[in-house]
């Protein structure tokens, strides 16, 4: 890949790595060798690395190729013309590479976005139909309580009403018989006594 500071160490045939990149890998500063490309490990001899400017002075533009032939220049051109050429195709093969490792990212993620939502509708209608039978189940059990207390507000009102007459039958049957007139005992049950 290509970096954006102002001088990278460049390794032959046509690889342009950043400075730090160089120092990791031991291809900036004095080392015993053997040395190997960083990008395609391949084995390299000293002289394949050299350090370039990228972004040259208007001065090193100026004198960088005086005194050569013209077929030396346009040797030098094509040279540095294939250089990025190959360094682009590299960097495009790349971003498609990198691309094609995303799309098939985010098909993973759409299928599993795809699974959850599937997942939750099965969920959602299943528990709404569980929400419907218990709102019958619990209309069922209100008709029921409804019917229940009804039920007990009727034998509750026969249980007043049987204490109410047994209240008055005791209050009757405790009275003295003498306090009865004749017309009233003749309602009377009679009282059997043994001799």
């Amino acid at each position: 890949m290509l970096a954006s500071a102002e001088s990278n160490s460049l390794v032959k045939p046509y690889h342009a790595i950043c400075l730090d990149c160089a120092s990791h890998h031991g291809l900036n500063g004095p080392g015993s060798g053997p040395y190997t490309c960083p990008v395609c490990r391949q084995p390299l001899s000293d002289p394949e690395v050299c350090k370039q400017f990228l972004r040259p002075s208007e001065e090193w533009k100026s004198v960088a190729l005086c005194g050569l032939s013209p077929t030396a220049v346009m040797e030098c051109a094509g040279r540095a013309l294939s250089f990025w050429s190959y360094q682009m195709t590299n960097q495009i093969l790349c971003q498609q590479q990198a691309n094609k490792s995303l799309q098939l990212h985010c098909a993973k993620i759409e299928q599993e976005v795809d699974s959850i939502w599937s997942q939750g509708n099965t969920r959602i209608s299943a528990l709404t139909a569980k929400i419907k039978d218990m709102e019958l189940e619990e209309q069922g059990l209100r008709r029921k309580c409804e019917d229940l207390r009804l039920s007990v507000a009727e034998k509750n009102k026969k249980l007043a009403q049987s204490q109410e007459l047994y209240n008055k039958l005791k209050r009757r049957l405790s009275k003295p018989q003498s306090q009865y007139l004749p017309s009233q005992r003749r309602g009377m049950t009679p009282e059997y006594t043994t001799q």
